[in-house]
């Protein structure tokens, strides 16, 4: 098999599941997002027996969804972070209103979708993250997002 260069990559043409010829160059990288969302098919595989409940597996879903983001020239880059977020407060002592601002920090996860043919280009997804306690549950399974 021979060695794929920058410039075959770039001129590339795929055939999506339903045989449509597609040219990655011609497609927003939104469009590939989406183009991989129509094609994945993932089971929920994982078991909480103490929960009663099933759950999408990590490796299951990397399983499907990595092939698909080569497929469709996307690098997946996720990472957690630090964001400043304001709070307000409502404060009443007998006639007298006010509202005090506070400024905080909360952890967030970050999921980075950057196009690897218009290295310029990404999409970005952030959900704020806490850890709960949940018994039975794996530490992935313990963040919930606010």
């Amino acid at each position: 098999m021979a060695k794929k260069t920058d410039e075959n990559i770039e001129n590339e043409i795929i055939e999506s599941e339903e045989s449509v010829k597609i040219d990655l160059n011609e497609v927003s990288l939104k469009e590939r997002i989406l183009l991989v969302m129509n094609e994945i098919r993932i089971s929920k595989n994982g078991k909480n027996t103490f929960q009663n409940y099933e759950y999408f597996k990590p490796e299951e879903i990397n399983q499907k969804v990595n092939p698909l983001f080569l497929k469709y020239k996307i690098f997946p880059w996720f990472y957690t972070d630090f964001e400043q977020y304001e709070t307000e407060t409502l404060e009443t002592l007998g006639e007298n209103t006010s509202i005090t601002t506070k400024k905080d920090y909360r952890e967030v996860a970050v999921l980075k979708l950057q196009d690897i043919l218009k290295k310029d280009e990404d999409v970005v997804y952030k959900m704020p993250i806490k850890n709960i306690d949940i018994k039975g549950a794996n530490e992935m399974q313990k963040m919930r997002w606010s």
